[in-house]
């Protein structure tokens, strides 16, 4: 456990030693961090800094870098064990009917991948009819107390919401009248070896105990989402340890396993065995879904395969969901390039998450923004110059 907090912490402090840093740096700015850090999770780090200027595709090249070695094709045993599960289902509507069955869904993302977050809002409608109302998330700083007030989440420079489809998920939640809340274990605690899945379990469970029969949506990191007993330092991760102390079974939904990385090089080895143009979930002749994805071991409920990304205007196509539209701004900007183009909704104060981000290099950049179809937005362009211009869309 000693271990597992030193890992954590030192995640938390490459956050931190990056406060001093504006939340949106320029790629440039990123890159030559990068090529300077000699930490281990540098590459996490700069994939994760890139997703927050809408550099989807970078950040996904940038984090398999960390991998040295291709992970090769898949052998025979793993088209064996992927063979039954010859049935694609639609993986929202295989969701929702699962969520139907209990009070905890739980999600897992990728902490560099924006996809992941739009996946999930886009799900939040539905699951409010099921009678979802809570949703807790593990990235939600604490300090944004009034988040549920507000209606939107604040700019925190070492917190993933500030990538703004994490902010816009949350968006989503705070307008369906969702109650939003962190669970995130107390730093202090752990250093004194208490166990971080153990204070999050922890932390939701006081929250479940104050909002009696009440049905709950929890938003985490990776493995945390794992109801089964692992062979490293988390031992029984947070959804395993709130099934105990609940006595509920929560349904939990993986996203990582069988997300797309940067080139068919890279990337899970079940997933160079699937192809479809939506998200799905693969079911057996019985009716048993895969599972099995990170390993032969059943660690989550289901694992969910997202296609790959397609780009239009530059952008990922999935950031069009729900009607959103593109918006060209070359012609309003006439400062020195490269420059960060930061939309927020006109109601929204400047220390609001923007509804999108995007790094023009040149007058050339066909990059577009991306926003709601109704509403006024307010869009704030700067330079590396500390240039700034200010108009609305």
């Amino acid at each position: 456990m000693r271990v597992y907090w030193l890992i954590f912490s030192f995640v938390i402090l490459c956050a931190v030693s990056n406060a001093q840093k504006p939340a949106y740096q320029f790629s440039a700015i990123i890159d030559s961090t990068l090529q300077a850090d000699t930490t281990p999770y540098k590459y996490q780090m700069a994939a994760t800094a890139y997703s927050y200027i809408g550099e989807y595709k970078l950040g996904l090249e940038t984090r398999d870098r960390e991998y040295k070695n291709p992970s090769g094709e898949p052998s025979a045993s793993y088209k064996a064990v992927l063979a039954p599960f010859n049935n694609k289902v639609h993986a929202a509507s295989y969701i929702l009917e699962q969520a139907a069955k209990t009070s905890i869904v739980i999600f897992n993302e990728a902490h560099h991948n924006p996809r992941h977050r739009v996946f999930v809002a886009t799900l939040l409608p539905e699951l409010k009819k099921l009678g979802y109302t809570y949703i807790g998330l593990e990235a939600l700083p604490y300090s944004d107390s009034n988040i549920n007030l507000n209606k939107y989440p604040l700019i925190n420079v070492s917190s993933y919401t500030n990538e703004p489809c994490f902010g816009n998920m949350l968006r989503e939640a705070l307008q369906l009248g969702y109650t939003v809340f962190p669970y995130e274990a107390d730093w202090e605690l752990q250093s004194k070896g208490e166990s971080r899945e153990e204070l999050q379990a922890r932390n939701i469970k006081a929250m479940m105990d104050k909002h009696l029969n009440k049905k709950f949506v929890i938003y985490c990191g990776y493995d945390h989402a794992i109801e089964d007993s692992t062979r490293n330092f988390m031992v029984l991760p947070m959804a395993g340890r709130l099934k105990k102390m609940t006595g509920i079974d929560p349904f939990t939904i993986d996203q990582v396993q069988l997300t797309e990385s940067s080139s068919k090089d890279y990337g899970n080895r079940y997933r160079k065995l699937i192809s479809h143009n939506e998200s799905i979930v693969l079911k057996d002749s019985a009716g048993n879904v895969f599972n099995k994805a990170k390993n032969n071991l059943v660690t989550f409920d289901c694992n969910v395969y997202h296609p790959d990304t397609k780009y239009i205007n530059g952008r990922p196509d999935w950031l069009y969901a729900k009607g959103k539209k593109a918006i060209y701004v070359h012609d309003k900007i006439n400062i020195a390039y490269p420059c960060l183009v930061k939309v927020y909704r006109k109601k929204d104060s400047e220390s609001a998450v923007p509804i999108d981000v995007v790094e023009l290099l040149h007058a050339y950049d066909d990059k577009v923004i991306i926003v709601p179809a109704k509403g006024k937005r307010r869009v704030v362009v700067i330079n590396r110059l500390g240039e700034s211009l200010v108009f609305f869309e």
